[in-house]
């Protein structure tokens, strides 16, 4: 209740305020409103920079010498929430002082000053001889469009820039902005020569962050927009005046993961520390019995996959920007307006801190359902590539660094040399799940462009290693399928204005996308001819023989025995068979009256078997036996399906592959 009651007194506050400065009226001439480059805007952002909204007027009636000239509320309202940054209230619906700002007559920087707003609309500064601008006779215009040495209002001490209230979700309000109407042509004789001159008084809105995330989520290459429209107290009337600020499109598009190969793309040039070719196949399926080291170049076993992702436009992803603008200059930043005056609110280095942005763009790389028992290695630094010429040469353009935290302060994290041949890479911090799998984060920001690159679409590539100590035995690494994520970062579920967030932030978008995966390392036998029908039966062995004086790891793990043909069971599957033994068993005992083949599915990699057709088992017959060895077939996720017997085709991490 407390809250309420405060809440409902500032809002009666400002609706004081409004009736007080709407009593004096000025005669306004026309007034036109457009909107200064409208910006691209990524579909994922909460806080994106929204186009300047300038007014232009003329005419009218200016205010007389030492009367004051009177104060109008003007109001911006968006089609979507406005999320500048807050330096005083809220959180909604609480009213909150923001960084969005209104300028008159264009000041340049260090001839603007600053007038703060209260959260209940009392301004905190003389806008003139003594509280409020007096009337000079000689309106509100440029002093570029008057006559040499015409005074005019705006200049000099007194306030041209003014503070906003976010006073709604979706609005922000300038109170008590002193209007001065331009007034009519007027005509001097300078020199003898006879000039008109029409003035025209400008009121720009700047730093007027949107969440544009709430405008849908446009594919492909779509593009929705974002609106301001003002208003305005004191009979000041705009035409036109709802404008689009912003082109809403993907700022991420084409995430992949891909596996590495001869037959792709070359990564060279700084800032990499590394080459690397990158292949168009889906990342690679791994065995669980096949040692992954660190011990081979980044480009080789190491590197297990890249991922990448791309810009949905060639300014997606920025520097952060902070540096003093010029009015109506597009910064290409995550900062916008910067100014240099007097009365800003600062930061301790003395700059303004309205416009400017915590950090460059971040992108965050979510690896989720990494196998237990893996290492994964990360770079700590990537670069973005453009494509050029007609044979698709990649550019190397700009470069990312990898930054401690998602929403901290750019704290890079520093190389670690690996090895020899993976240096630049960094171990990834991951944390354990419930299922045993594990996650990681690797978050990267923008820290250098090359000049075409802030107009240039580029893609970004990413090479992860992962390493393990094959131990089959003990399920380790796990099996599995691990995924990548990419978004913007920091993701949020801020999208309103309030006190104490970062920006830039986004909203999470993406897709889960299937990384590598670890397979179990299997043996599958063929056993052609198996019956137990007429009066004979088929013995069957299966060899553990990963016991060797090679130097072979342990493994032990069930078969499990397929039937086909007639009468054919549901499949068994064995004890589990320790390396360096043998498991026999009786088609009577586990298919009796069948007659067909069977496969067995071995969960380790080195079985062996043998079978014997005979109708001698369990008594005189007719002394008619046949042995044989089973087939082995290939593994069918290292082929991509069943191949029997592919002589001289190399399978490499399956093992043993007996062909004949």
């Amino acid at each position: 209740m407390a809250d309420f009651r405060r809440h409902a007194l500032a809002f009666a506050s400002l609706a004081c305020f409004l009736g007080l400065t709407s009593t004096a009226r000025a005669q306004f001439g026309p007034c036109n409103a457009s909107a200064a480059s409208p910006i691209d805007e990524r579909a994922e952002g909460i806080t994106e920079q929204a186009g300047d909204f300038v007014v232009t007027c003329t005419g009218g009636v200016v205010t007389a010498p030492g009367a004051l000239v009177p104060q109008v509320n003007i109001t911006i309202s968006a089609n979507t929430q406005i999320t500048s940054r807050v330096l005083s209230g809220g959180p909604p619906p609480a009213p909150a002082t923001v960084e969005a700002t209104l300028l008159i007559n264009e000041p340049a920087p260090f001839t603007q000053n600053y007038c703060a707003t209260s959260t209940t609309g009392v301004l905190g500064c003389a806008t003139g001889a003594g509280t409020s601008f007096v009337g000079t006779g000689f309106g509100g215009g440029a002093i570029s469009t008057l006559p040499p040495g015409t005074p005019t209002q705006y200049t000099g001490t007194k306030a041209n820039a003014f503070g906003g209230v976010a006073v709604g979700l979706n609005q922000v309000t300038f109170f008590g902005v002193p209007i001065d109407p331009p007034g009519p042509t007027v005509t001097a004789t300078l020199a003898g020569v006879t000039t008109s001159y029409t003035p025209v008084l400008t009121i720009r809105v700047t730093d007027v962050r949107l969440n544009a995330s709430s405008l849908g989520a446009p594919t492909g290459f779509s593009v929705t927009s974002s609106f301001l429209s003002i208003s305005a107290s004191g009979g000041l009337s705009v035409n036109n005046p709802t404008q689009t600020v912003g082109s809403v499109r993907r700022g991420l598009v084409g995430v992949a993961v891909n596996n590495l190969s001869a037959f792709g793309k070359s990564l060279t040039g700084t800032p990499l520390p590394y080459s690397l070719t990158v292949g168009t196949g889906a990342a690679p399926t791994l065995q669980q019995c096949t040692n992954q080291t660190l011990t081979s170049a980044v480009g080789g076993a190491g590197a297990v996959e890249v991922v990448s992702f791309t810009e949905g436009f060639g300014s997606a992803t920025k520097l952060k920007g902070g540096a003093v603008t010029n009015l109506g200059t597009s910064t290409n930043t995550e900062s916008q307006t910067v100014f240099a005056g007097t009365g800003f609110p600062t930061s301790t280095t003395g700059t303004s801190v309205l416009g400017v942005a915590d950090f460059a763009t971040r992108v965050k790389v979510t690896f989720n359902n990494l196998q237990a028992g893996v290492t994964v290695y990360v770079p700590v630094s990537i670069g973005g590539y453009t494509i050029s010429g007609p044979t698709g040469t990649l550019i190397p353009s700009s470069s990312m660094q990898l930054t401690a935290s998602e929403a901290g302060p750019f704290a890079p994290v520093a190389a670690a040399s690996v090895t020899s041949l993976a240096a630049g890479f960094v171990q990834l911090a991951t944390t354990a799940n419930a299922n045993g799998t594990q996650s990681g984060v690797a978050v990267y920001e923008v820290t250098t462009q090359i000049a075409s690159a802030p107009n240039a679409v580029e893609t970004f590539y990413v090479p992860v290693i992962a390493t393990w100590t094959a131990s089959p035995s003990t399920n380790s690494p796990s099996l599995g399928t691990s995924t990548v994520n990419v978004d913007f970062a920091p993701t949020s579920t801020v999208t309103t204005y309030l006190s104490g967030v970062p920006i830039p932030r986004f909203v999470p978008s993406s897709t889960a996308i299937n990384g590598f995966a670890i397979n179990s390392c299997a043996t599958n036998l063929l056993f052609p001819f198996v019956t137990n029908i007429a009066g004979f039966d088929t013995g069957l062995a299966i060899s553990d023989t990963s016991t060797d004086p090679f130097g072979t790891a342990a493994q032990n793990g069930t078969c499990t025995l397929n039937f086909y043909g007639s009468n054919a069971p549901s499949a068994f599957t064995t004890p589990n068979i320790n390396s360096g033994t043998v498991y026999t068993t009786l088609a009577s005992t586990v298919a009796a009256g069948f007659q067909g083949y069977m496969i067995a599915v071995c969960k380790f990699q080195y079985a062996h078997g043998f079978a014997f057709v005979t109708d001698g088992f369990g008594g005189p017959g007719r002394g008619l036996s046949q042995g044989y060895l089973p087939l082995v077939i290939p593994d069918p996720a290292v082929l991509g399906g069943r191949a029997a017997n592919p002589i001289g085709l190399l399978t490499p991490g399956t093992g043993e592959q007996i062909t004949n």
